[in-house]
Parts: structure tokens; sequence; C-alpha cells
């Protein structure tokens, strides 16, 4: 429909899209050189500092805001059909304050959250926040309901403190908690936090919404982590100390929480390899669909599995298949899944999910992500190829995009 290009002879990446109710696309990413998006940024330096900026639905560039978040990054953004705002979050090394006006640094010079709401059409920022304390604390994932309050989770340890008062236990430095937390659409005031697991380090990389205010969060899982009545465990933690601190693998999972944070159900899958979830997105009537990298095998508990094709770099590491699994609302119990790859790497990055549309668009998926080798998803049109096996291009990486039927 329309393709934009924004950038000089340096380097602009781009790494995350929202779409806002009006039309407007927004995006975060890194730059060096100039940019242009409604206005012009100009990040002179060698090193790469972040951006933001929106387009209209025709694309048209709206504004473009340069961050610069003092060795940390931006590492999510997010908006609701019914708001014309994105929400954005990520984490700094030091004093974020082109985004959070007369932020300061926590004393240790580790990690401190930062998140942010700003108008979708003037790049306004309406509200921001910088939260540290004692050790590391980032934001890496971020949601917005319909009436614009804002859903941020990430990882910390030390000592963290959202709003609603400072969490306990306290991780050691050698452990990443869970947190999540509420912050009020108008303020950015946390109403609502909890966390999980003092042990290990753990990775939040996807949240979702339903439509009644419940909220998913997934990512990957390593060791024994209690939410609430539930408690995961990873393949082969077996009963190390601290938790089965002996465990060097990570499991897929997800986890959905009341809209209280408290959680109604949570599960993990995977062996003794390495698995995550990287997107997740709930249907119209509630169900969750997740999506990632898969190595090894995933029991999905009716009997099915899912088993990525065996394969090696040159150094001998596993390679991933991409998949997806759609997950009862209800009760997180797997309805079916299906994984697509061959000896070489494939990987889901982003999801998007039409629960709002009508026809024959309504639930319908599209997966995006990359891959090298051959990538069939089975359709009469023949797989995709990014570089011909026992070639010099074998090594060629490609991006793919997937459309599925609800």
């Amino acid at each position: 429909v329309w393709s934009k290009t924004f950038g000089d002879a340096q380097e602009q990446s781009a790494s995350q899209l929202a779409v806002a109710k009006s039309g407007q696309v927004g995006a975060i990413g890194t730059f060096t050189g100039s940019m242009t998006a409604g206005n012009a940024i100009t990040n002179a330096a060698p090193e790469p500092i972040d951006f933001i900026l929106a387009v209209d639905g025709n694309g048209t560039g709206l504004w473009a805001k340069s961050i610069d978040t003092v060795a940390g990054g931006l590492l999510a953004i997010a908006s609701n059909p019914a708001q014309d705002a994105f929400a954005v979050c990520g984490y700094t090394m030091g004093a974020a304050t082109d985004l959070v006006s007369g932020a300061t640094a926590s004393s240790d010079g580790l990690e401190d959250i930062v998140v942010a709401k700003l108008n979708a059409t003037t790049g306004a920022i309406l509200w921001s926040r910088q939260i540290g304390g004692a050790g590391k604390q980032l934001c890496t994932a971020v949601a917005m309901d319909a009436a614009g309050n804002v859903y941020a989770s990430g990882t910390y340890n030390g000592t963290l403190d959202l709003g609603p008062g400072a969490f306990s236990p306290t991780p050691p430095a050698t452990a990443l908690a869970i947190w999540v937390a509420k912050l009020a659409g108008a303020t950015g005031t946390g109403t609502a936090a909890k966390s999980w697991g003092t042990a290990l380090k753990q990775q939040v990389k996807a949240l979702a919404l339903d439509g009644a205010g419940k909220l998913a969060i997934a990512g990957s899982l390593k060791g024994v982590v209690p939410f609430g009545s539930f408690t995961l465990t990873t393949a082969g933690s077996g009963a190390g100390v601290d938790g089965g601190s002996t465990v060097s693998n990570t499991d897929a999972f997800a986890v959905k929480l009341d809209t209280g944070l408290n959680p109604i159900w949570a599960h993990n899958w995977g062996d003794t390899a390495n698995q995550d979830v990287r997107s997740a997105a709930f249907d119209s009537v509630g169900d969750l669909i997740v999506a990632g990298s898969l190595i090894g095998t995933f029991n999905l508990g009716n009997g099915a599995t899912l088993t990525a094709a065996t394969g090696v770099d040159s150094y001998s590491n596993p390679q991933a298949d991409a998949y997806w699994m759609k997950l009862r609302g209800d009760s997180g119990v797997a309805l079916c899944g299906q994984r697509y790859g061959d000896a070489y790497t494939q990987q889901t990055d982003l999801m998007v999910l039409s629960r709002a549309a009508s026809g024959p668009q309504a639930d319908a998926i599209t997966l995006g992500g990359h891959f090298d080798g051959i990538l069939d998803f089975g359709l009469a049109s023949g797989p995709l190829i990014a570089g011909v096996p026992g070639t010099s291009s074998s090594n060629h990486v490609a991006t793919f995009l997937f459309h599925l039927a609800p």
C-alpha cells in the first residue's frame, strides 16, 4: 500500500511498531546520522541512540524524537485501537532526561526502568517515569488497555518499588526476577504491581490484554518459579540448590493474570534444550496465541508434540524453528500448534492478531520473523528460500511474513 524509508547514509534500525486509534504507526529503534519524519532528528555521535517516530495512515511523517537512554535502550512500544497514544519502555544506565524531564539515575550506576506515554499525533510526552533502586531494573514489554492505562513488565534484582510498595523478598544480584505493573493512564502512577521468582534469570518478552482487561505475560523461564498457587519448573531443573539453580536451559512460559495481577493459570513448555515465547495476543473469544523459537520438543499436553528439525551451526550450536501455539483462555491448556523450519535457523519475532476485524480477517494471525535455509509453510506457492543449502548462500538471512486464517 505504501513503503517509506527514514534515514541517511549512516545507520538507522527500527525494532518494533504499534498502531494507534487513528491509524498512526509508531516505531522505536536506534540511529546515527539524521532522520526526518515530520521533523528532523540528528545524532552526530558515532554510537547509536534511540528514536521514537510516528507516521499517519498514509505513511506521512508526523513527528520524531531522539532519545539518549545513556547506554540503555527502548525495548517495547504499544498502543490500543481505542487510544491515540503510544506507550514505550526500556532501560537506562544514567539519567534519561530526553524522555524523563529532571530524571536522576540510581547511585549504583546500574539499569533503571524508563516508561512513558506519548500523544500519537503530536509526539507530546503525556507522562514519563524513570524507576530504579539498588540493583538492575529493566522494562522489556508494554501494553495499553482501552481506557489508556499502561501495563509494563520486565525483570529486576535488588530493590524495586513501582508505586504500591517495594517488592519482598529481594532477588540477589545473580538473579533476574519478573515484575509486572499497571500504571494509571493519566499520570503513570503505579496502581498495582506484582513480582515472582528470586532465583536464576527469567525473561519477559511479551504482554497481551484480553477484552476483559486480563493480562498475559510470556517469555522464557529457568529453574523453579512460583506464581501464586502455581509452580513452574523447567525441564532438567532437578533438585538443585536455590530452586534448581543447576539448570542451564530455558522453557517457554505464559501466565494469565486477573485485573488485580493475580495468577489465574501458569504453564511452561520445553525439554532440556532452549525454548521461548517472543510474542503473544488474545483472540476475540479470549484464547491466547503465543509464538517464538523452538529447539528440541514441546509437549502440548493434549497428545501432540512440536519437535524442531535437528541442525547445528558451525560452532555446533543447535538451530531453532519458528512455532505458534493456541491456548485456552480460561485454563491455558494447549489447543493446537505448529512449527516450521529445517536444519537451519527459523524464528518468529512478532505476531499481529486482528481480533477487532470483521469478515474473513476476524482473528486472522500474521507472523513475522527471520530465517535462513528453507522455510516451508505448506502453501501451494512453495517454500521460502533464504539461501540454497550446501552452497555459499546457505547462511543468508531473510525476513518472512506468514498470514493464517483463524
